[in-house]
C-alpha cells in the first residue's frame, strides 16, 4: 500500500500491480472490472472480489501495451503496443486483429460511443476504423499541428481532437470541421462530461479549460489527464508531479487533491467509474493502479482547500537540484571531453527595461561560473572599444543565445539609425541560413511575440516562470557543451519530472 493517508472525501479500497511500472487501465463500460496493462499481458480486475479473474497474454513481439480502451458494448478492448501498432482484442475468444501501425501514443484512440468505430491517430492524420468491414471508413485531412489527444461526444455526433498548438478542433462523419484556440501550449487530454454538455481540456501550460472561458488554475506541472464524475458534479486532473486535483465543476472550486509522488510519463491517466462513486489513479510514482472510493456528498458540498496544502518547492530547493545535477553530469566519465574546452558564447538582448537586463546580468554570470565564455555587449562593448572587432568576435562565437522579449522585436525591427543592431541582426540572419548554433530563450510573451520572424518557428527555452528557471538554464548549459539531447532529457526527468 502507498506510504500517504487518503485526503478527506476518500478511501482506499485496492493497490493493482504496486510493483509495476507505467501501468496503464481502462473501466469497462459496464463498470463491473477494470482492464489494466502488465508488460505483455491484459489483465481484468473484478470491482466486487478486487481479484483478477482474466488474464490475456499477448503473444509476440506485443512486449509492451502503451494504451488500452474498452468498446462501448464492452466485447473489444483495443491497445496500441510498443511499435505503436494498434491491436483490437475480442474479449471473448482472446482473438487478436491487426490495424496496422505507425499509431501516435496513448490518448489518441478512443471508440464512438454508438459505433464499432475506433477513432486512432496516425501522424497529423485522424483515422476512423471501423470494426465491422474490417477498413477505415474516413480519413481526416493531414493537419498543421499534431494531435495529442481526442474524445467522442457521448452521443457519437461529434468527435474532438486536441493539437500541439493549444486547439481543439470539432468534426463530424460528414466532414465538417471547426476549431479554436483555447490553451497556450499543447493540448495532451480531452474528455466530454458525461451529459455531454462540458468538454474539459488539460494542457502543457498547467490550465484546464471548461469551455466559455472557464479556466481552473493551479496545477505546478503539465496537466496529463482529465476525468469527470459519473453525475457530472466532479472533474479530475492530473499532472505531472503527481498531483490529482478534484474541482467541483458548478462553480469550479477545488475541494481535493491525492498526492501521487511524482509521475514520469505524459501518458499517465485517471478515470472515474462509469456509474459509482469509484476513481482509479496511478500508484506512487507511476507503479501500479490506485482503486479509491470518494463521498461525492461530502466533496460536492466541502469547503475548498487550501492553496498552501500544495505549494511548490521554494527556490533554495530548486537551484539545490540544479547543482547536485550539474555536478553529476560533469563527474561522468563520458563526458569529461565534453567540458574540457570553454565554449565561447554571444547573448543579445534588449536594452531599455531595467528588470529585464537586471536578469539578464544574472543570467549571464551564472553562464561564467559554468566555464562559458560570453561576449555580453555591457561587458564586452565599453566605451572606446573596437567596433568592428566586437562585430568580428561574434561572428567567431561558437554559439548565440537570444533573450526573447516584445522589446527585442521592437529592437529588431526597428534598426534604421541602430548600426550595430542592423549588423548584429545581419549576422543573426546568416547563422540561420548556414545551420549554426542559435538558442531562443523565452524571458516574456510567446515565440511570435518576443522573437524575429526569421526565429519564431525554432524551438525555444521557457524561462517565463522563476520556478522553470534552473531547469532550463541547464538545458541551455548542457547544450552548449554539446551533451546529446537523449542524455539531457534523461537528467532532466531524474531531476524535474
Amino acid at each position: 500500500m502507498p506510504q500517504f493517508s487518503p485526503p478527506d472525501g476518500f478511501q482506499l479500497i485496492d493497490q493493482i500491480n504496486p510493483n509495476v511500472y507505467g501501468t496503464n487501465f481502462c473501466w469497462a463500460p459496464d463498470g463491473e472490472s477494470l482492464a489494466f496493462s502488465n508488460g505483455d499481458t491484459i489483465n481484468l480486475w473484478e470491482l466486487r472480489s478486487k481479484e483478477i479473474k482474466n488474464i490475456i497474454k499477448l503473444p509476440p513481439p506485443h512486449c509492451l501495451i502503451e494504451a488500452i480502451t474498452f468498446s462501448n458494448d464492452g466485447k473489444y478492448l483495443s491497445f496500441i503496443d510498443g511499435t505503436q501498432n494498434v491491436f483490437i482484442l475480442n474479449i471473448d475468444n482472446n482473438k487478436l486483429i491487426s490495424i496496422g501501425g505507425g499509431f501516435n501514443f496513448a490518448s489518441n484512440m478512443e471508440w464512438a460511443p454508438d459505433k464499432l468505430i475506433l477513432a486512432v491517430v496516425r501522424g497529423k492524420t485522424l483515422m476512423l476504423y471501423d470494426l465491422e468491414s474490417r477498413k477505415f471508413i474516413r480519413e481526416k485531412e493531414e493537419l498543421s499541428d499534431a494531435i495529442f489527444c481526442l474524445s467522442w461526444k457521448r452521443d457519437g455526433s461529434q468527435i474532438c481532437w486536441g493539437t500541439s498548438n493549444g486547439s481543439i478542433r470539432r468534426g463530424v462523419l460528414g466532414g465538417l470541421q471547426t476549431g479554436s484556440k483555447v490553451h497556450t501550449q499543447t493540448i495532451s487530454c480531452l474528455t466530454w462530461s458525461p451529459d455531454g454538455k462540458v468538454l474539459a481540456s488539460g494542457s502543457y501550460d498547467r490550465s484546464v479549460n471548461l469551455g466559455n472561458r472557464q479556466i481552473l488554475k493551479g496545477h505546478r506541472r503539465p496537466v496529463c489527464a482529465v476525468s469527470f464524475s459519473f453525475d457530472n458534479s466532479l472533474l479530475a486532473s492530473l499532472s505531472l508531479d503527481g498531483i490529482a486535483k478534484v474541482w467541483r465543476v458548478l462553480d469550479r472550486n477545488c475541494v481535493s487533491f491525492l498526492d501521487l509522488k511524482q509521475l514520469s510519463s505524459t501518458r499517465s491517466n485517471l478515470m472515474f467509474h462509469p456509474h459509482d462513486n469509484y476513481f482509479a489513479t496511478p500508484g506512487p510514482k507511476g507503479n501500479g493502479v490506485i482503486i479509491w472510493q470518494f463521498d461525492i456528498n461530502y466533496l460536492s458540498n466541502s469547503i475548498p482547500i487550501e492553496e498552501k496544502l500544495y505549494m511548490p518547492k521554494d527556490s533554495n530547493q530548486f537551484e539545490k537540484e540544479y547543482q547536485s545535477a550539474m555536478a553529476e553530469v560533469r563527474l561522468m566519465e563520458k563526458f569529461q571531453s565534453n567540458f574540457s574546452n570553454n565554449p565561447t558564447c554571444y547573448i543579445t538582448y534588449a536594452w531599455g527595461i531595467q528588470e529585464e537586463e537586471n536578469w539578464v546580468k544574472d543570467f549571464v554570470k551564472e553562464l561564467e561560473k559554468q566555464g562559458i565564455e560570453l561576449f555580453f555587449d555591457k561587458w564586452s562593448n565599453s566605451p572606446g572599444a573596437s567596433l568592428p572587432r566586437f562585430i568580428d568576435n561574434i561572428e567567431k562565437c561558437n554559439l548565440v543565445v537570444i533573450v526573447g522579449t516584445p522589446n527585442l522585436k521592437l529592437k529588431h525591427k526597428n534598426t534604421q539609425n541602430q548600426t550595430i543592431v542592423s549588423q548584429e541582426l545581419e549576422i543573426i540572419q546568416q547563422r540561420v541560413i548556414n545551420g549554426e548554433s542559435i538558442i531562443p530563450i523565452i524571458l516574456k510573451g510567446n515565440n511570435e511575440e518576443s522573437l524575429p520572424i526569421f526565429l519564431q518557428k525554432h524551438i525555444s527555452l521557457d524561462f517565463r516562470e522563476d520556478e522553470n528557471y534552473y531547469k532550463e538554464i541547464f538545458k541551455l548549459i548542457l547544450g552548449v557543451y554539446k551533451i546529446p539531447q537523449r542524455n539531457i532529457e534523461d537528467f532532466v526527468e531524474k531531476y524535474w519530472l
